[in-house]
Parts: structure tokens; C-alpha cells; sequence
């Protein structure tokens, strides 16, 4: 067996390997921020050119500027309507459609902004957390189109879809953490490093395990969830306060 020093020796080892991945992700995240600031200053540039280009003539033959033709917004598609449970067979369409709507009716709220907001600072950075929501939560559309969802992750993210439409944004915070912190007892503060392993932990379920501790592409959409619900509230604010998040 080992030495108590050999354990210490390891558990270092595995500590600063933890550290240099931080560290990558880290760089991953800046790496991808930068792209999508990159994304968002060309799409303004193209909407200023289309701004300045003059005007454009409808189909009865009078004139509108680029601005009011950008201010209508998105096409209509399937996703305007909202719908209930019972209209869909499976619950990854219920929630897949849930999410999808709420992505749509973010980047309309963002196109009805003046051209002014929008330039602004903190009008950019609005438009980059859509963006990079959109961005995060693909592998989760992904995974809810071809049926390959962790079942827990579907169970919840379920649940969370039921309280917003109910407007209880505090208890869709509460699954949240749930989702990304988990409710195991976790017996230590570093795991499965071998030392001194509980027999318990071979017992906790995979429903009690935190998502975000697992995977960084689950920390990622479920990050990306958590901006669509808050979004939501922005939105449709419940009129009882204590049901909004703080």
C-alpha cells in the first residue's frame, strides 16, 4: 500500500492537474468570447451599412428606412404560439420547443431595440449573452432532438419548464442548483482521489451528482438555461414577488 507521504505526493499530482485544466478552460471561454464580441461588432457593422445605404421601397412602392424594416423583426415560424404539455407525445419535444421559443423571443426583444441601445456598451453585451446562450445550448437542443438526454437531465429540465410557465422562477432557480450543485452529501471536499474512499459513494445516484461537475458541455447549456429562464422573467414577471428570482 501506499505511504502517507506517497498519498500526499498523488493527491498534489492531482491537484495541479486540475489546475492546468482550469486553466485551458479558462482560455477556451476567453477564446470564445472574443468570437462572439467579433460576431456581434459585424452584425452591427452590416446593419449601420444597411442604415446608410438608404431606403428601401415596399411592394406598394412607397419608401421605409432600414431601420423600421430591421425592427420587424424575425420571420413568423412555429415557434410563436406557445403550446401546452399535452400537445406533444414526447417531453423532449415539450421542453426542446420551450427553449427554442424562448431563444426566438430573446433575439426579437434585441431587434426592437433603437439603433442607439444597441450600439451602446451595455446594449453589445446584451446582445453577446444571447448570442453566446445560443451558442451554449446547442449540444442540449442537440441532445433532446435525438432522444440522448440523461433521463435525470430531462426529468428536471421538465420541471423547470412547468415553473416558468407557472411563473415560479424561484422554484426553476431552486431545480437549477440542483441540476449544477446536485443534493449528494458528498463526504469530502476532494473526490475520487483515492484517499480514504467512502464505500457510501459508489451508492449516490446519478440524479444526486452535480451535471456541472461532470461535463463542461452540460455546465455550459445548463448555464445557458438559467439565461433563457431569467430572460423569461424579465419578460413575464410573476405578479407575486416572491415567485421572481432576486
Amino acid at each position: 500500500g501506499e505511504t502517507h507521504e506517497q498519498r500526499l505526493l498523488r493527491l498534489r499530482s492531482l491537484l495541479v492537474i486540475e489546475y492546468e485544466r482550469e486553466q485551458g478552460a479558462s482560455k477556451g471561454l476567453t477564446n470564445a468570447a472574443q468570437s462572439i464580441a467579433n460576431e456581434v461588432e459585424r452584425e452591427l457593422e452590416q446593419a449601420m451599412a444597411q442604415t446608410m445605404g438608404g431606403e428601401m421601397k415596399t411592394s406598394d412602392g412607397n419608401k421605409e428606412s432600414g431601420v423600421d424594416h430591421k425592427k420587424d423583426g424575425l420571420k413568423k415560424n412555429k415557434y410563436d404560439l406557445p403550446r401546452t404539455r399535452a400537445s406533444f407525445e414526447f417531453t423532449e419535444d415539450f421542453v426542446l420547443f420551450f427553449f427554442k421559443r424562448l431563444l426566438r423571443e430573446w433575439e426579437q426583444h434585441l431587434l426592437q431595440r433603437s439603433e442607439d441601445e444597441k450600439m451602446s456598451a451595455n446594449g453589445k453585451r446584451a446582445t453577446m449573452l444571447q448570442k453566446q446562450a445560443r451558442r451554449d445550448i446547442r449540444a442540449f437542443i442537440k441532445q433532446l432532438k435525438t432522444r440522448q438526454i440523461p433521463r435525470d437531465v430531462l426529468a428536471k429540465s421538465e420541471k423547470i419548464v412547468f415553473a416558468a410557465e407557472k411563473r415560479n422562477y424561484v422554484e426553476a432557480k431552486r431545480i437549477f442548483f440542483e441540476m449544477a450543485i446536485g443534493n449528494a452529501p458528498w463526504p469530502m471536499g476532494v473526490t475520487m482521489v483515492g484517499i480514504h474512499e467512502r464505500s457510501g459513494r459508489s451508492k449516490i445516484f446519478s440524479s444526486q451528482i452535480a451535471h456541472v461537475l461532470n461535463d463542461e458541455v452540460q455546465r455550459k447549456y445548463i448555464h445557458a438555461m438559467a439565461r433563457l429562464i431569467s430572460f423569461a422573467q424579465s419578460k413575464y414577471p410573476s405578479e407575486d414577488l416572491t415567485k421572481n428570482m432576486g
